[in-house]
Protein backbone atom coordinates (compact mmCIF):
# COMPACT_ATOMS: atom_id res chain seq x y z
CA UNK A 1 0.00 0.00 0.00
CA UNK A 2 2.76 2.51 0.85
CA UNK A 3 4.56 1.52 -2.30
CA UNK A 4 1.71 3.09 -4.35
CA UNK A 5 2.34 6.55 -2.85
CA UNK A 6 5.08 8.70 -4.34
CA UNK A 7 7.30 11.02 -2.32
CA UNK A 8 5.63 13.98 -4.02
CA UNK A 9 2.17 12.83 -2.87
CA UNK A 10 3.47 12.10 0.64
CA UNK A 11 5.09 15.54 1.03
CA UNK A 12 2.00 17.21 -0.39
CA UNK A 13 -0.20 15.43 2.15
CA UNK A 14 2.14 16.34 5.02
CA UNK A 15 2.17 19.98 3.88
CA UNK A 16 -1.65 20.11 3.78
CA UNK A 17 -1.92 18.45 7.20
CA UNK A 18 0.61 20.92 8.68
CA UNK A 19 -1.22 23.86 7.13
CA UNK A 20 -4.56 22.73 8.59
CA UNK A 21 -2.95 22.04 11.99
CA UNK A 22 -1.25 25.44 12.27
CA UNK A 23 -4.35 27.25 11.00
CA UNK A 24 -6.42 25.67 13.77
CA UNK A 25 -3.74 26.45 16.38
CA UNK A 26 -3.54 30.03 15.13
CA UNK A 27 -7.30 30.50 15.25
CA UNK A 28 -7.56 29.06 18.75
CA UNK A 29 -4.70 30.98 20.36
CA UNK A 30 -4.58 34.20 18.32
CA UNK A 31 -8.27 34.78 17.52
CA UNK A 32 -8.43 38.27 19.06
CA UNK A 33 -5.25 39.48 17.35
CA UNK A 34 -6.44 38.15 14.00
CA UNK A 35 -9.76 39.99 14.43
CA UNK A 36 -7.93 43.20 15.23
CA UNK A 37 -5.73 42.85 12.16
CA UNK A 38 -8.63 42.07 9.84
CA UNK A 39 -11.30 44.41 11.19
CA UNK A 40 -9.38 46.95 13.21
CA UNK A 41 -9.99 47.80 16.81
CA UNK A 42 -13.50 49.01 17.47
CA UNK A 43 -12.35 50.70 20.67
CA UNK A 44 -10.25 53.16 18.68
CA UNK A 45 -13.18 54.04 16.44
CA UNK A 46 -15.54 54.59 19.37
CA UNK A 47 -12.85 56.63 21.13
CA UNK A 48 -12.48 58.87 18.09
CA UNK A 49 -16.23 59.47 18.01
CA UNK A 50 -16.16 60.17 21.74
CA UNK A 51 -13.37 62.73 21.18
CA UNK A 52 -15.33 64.42 18.39
CA UNK A 53 -18.43 64.65 20.59
CA UNK A 54 -16.36 65.99 23.49
CA UNK A 55 -14.76 68.68 21.33
CA UNK A 56 -18.18 69.76 20.01
CA UNK A 57 -19.61 69.82 23.53
CA UNK A 58 -16.70 71.87 24.92
CA UNK A 59 -16.95 74.30 22.03
CA UNK A 60 -20.67 74.82 22.58
CA UNK A 61 -21.08 74.55 26.35
CA UNK A 62 -17.85 76.16 27.53
CA UNK A 63 -16.12 78.24 24.86
CA UNK A 64 -19.14 79.79 23.13
CA UNK A 65 -21.02 80.40 26.39
CA UNK A 66 -18.00 81.94 28.10
CA UNK A 67 -17.30 84.31 25.25
CA UNK A 68 -14.80 87.11 25.55
CA UNK A 69 -15.87 87.97 29.10
CA UNK A 70 -14.02 85.04 30.67
CA UNK A 71 -10.51 84.99 32.03
CA UNK A 72 -7.87 82.41 31.24
CA UNK A 73 -8.04 80.98 34.77
CA UNK A 74 -11.85 80.63 34.71
CA UNK A 75 -11.67 78.92 31.36
CA UNK A 76 -9.00 76.49 32.60
CA UNK A 77 -11.14 75.66 35.65
CA UNK A 78 -14.17 74.90 33.48
CA UNK A 79 -12.12 72.78 31.09
CA UNK A 80 -10.44 70.88 33.91
CA UNK A 81 -13.80 70.17 35.56
CA UNK A 82 -15.15 68.82 32.28
CA UNK A 83 -12.08 66.77 31.34
CA UNK A 84 -11.15 65.34 34.76
CA UNK A 85 -12.64 61.92 33.90
CA UNK A 86 -11.77 61.82 30.21
CA UNK A 87 -9.49 58.81 29.64
CA UNK A 88 -8.29 60.12 26.27
CA UNK A 89 -5.93 62.51 28.05
CA UNK A 90 -3.69 59.50 28.71
CA UNK A 91 -3.34 58.84 24.96
CA UNK A 92 -0.80 61.18 23.35
CA UNK A 93 -2.60 61.43 20.02
CA UNK A 94 -5.94 62.24 21.61
CA UNK A 95 -4.37 64.74 24.00
CA UNK A 96 -2.59 66.49 21.13
CA UNK A 97 -5.81 66.69 19.07
CA UNK A 98 -7.79 68.00 22.05
CA UNK A 99 -5.10 70.56 22.90
CA UNK A 100 -4.98 71.86 19.32
CA UNK A 101 -8.75 72.18 19.24
CA UNK A 102 -8.81 74.02 22.57
CA UNK A 103 -5.98 76.36 21.53
CA UNK A 104 -7.79 77.34 18.33
CA UNK A 105 -11.27 77.50 19.87
CA UNK A 106 -10.22 79.51 22.93
CA UNK A 107 -8.34 82.00 20.78
CA UNK A 108 -11.16 82.33 18.25
CA UNK A 109 -14.16 82.43 20.59
CA UNK A 110 -12.77 83.78 23.87
CA UNK A 111 -9.68 85.72 22.88
CA UNK A 112 -7.63 83.59 25.29
CA UNK A 113 -4.28 82.16 24.22
CA UNK A 114 -3.08 78.78 25.45
CA UNK A 115 0.10 76.93 24.63
CA UNK A 116 0.24 73.17 24.34
CA UNK A 117 2.80 73.00 27.15
CA UNK A 118 0.50 75.00 29.40
CA UNK A 119 -2.45 72.70 28.74
CA UNK A 120 -0.31 69.59 29.25
CA UNK A 121 0.79 70.90 32.65
CA UNK A 122 -2.84 71.40 33.63
CA UNK A 123 -3.84 67.91 32.49
CA UNK A 124 -0.87 66.31 34.23
CA UNK A 125 -1.56 68.10 37.52
CA UNK A 126 -5.33 67.56 37.52
CA UNK A 127 -6.67 64.77 39.76
CA UNK A 128 -8.09 61.67 38.06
Amino acid sequence: MLEAITWKQYLGGVAIAALVYYTIIGLVYYRQKIKQLLFGSRNDHSSIYELEELVAEIRHSILEKSGTETTKQELLQQLTARLVNYSGLRKPGFRHALNNNLIMGANELCGVSFSEEELNEVWDSSPR
